[in-house]
């Protein structure tokens, strides 16, 4: 039974994009607070926004940089940020700032 914490927490960090009682865990999170501080760090607004899913319980997040007055998804790769679509065609539930997730 020593197992079964090391093993939810495998899986949690497998997890693509989840929430529990407002804790984020997976890869969109930690990918939106990067493309976030890149643009930043580059003298651009960011904000990122909370999307929901076909899942309640999962929410799903994505960068925006405003470039020329307006509200752009960011996207990226190993080596880059870019503007890119948005991911996933879904609501937007809320905004939060980079260092409003971060603190989180």
């Amino acid at each position: 039974m020593r197992q079964l914490p090391a093993i939810v927490a495998i899986l949690l960090c497998l997890a693509s994009c989840s929430t529990f009682e407002r804790v984020y865990t997976g890869n969109c999170v930690s990918e939106s607070i990067f493309r976030a501080h890149v643009m930043e760090r580059n003298g651009y607004q960011t904000r990122i926004a909370v999307m929901k899913t076909d899942n309640p319980r999962i929410l799903h997040a994505q960068a925006q940089a405003l470039i020329n007055g307006e509200w752009r998804w960011l996207s990226s790769d190993r080596a880059m940020v870019y503007v890119g679509e948005k991911e996933l065609p879904t609501e937007v539930i809320e905004y939060r700032s980079l260092y409003n997730i971060i603190g989180e």
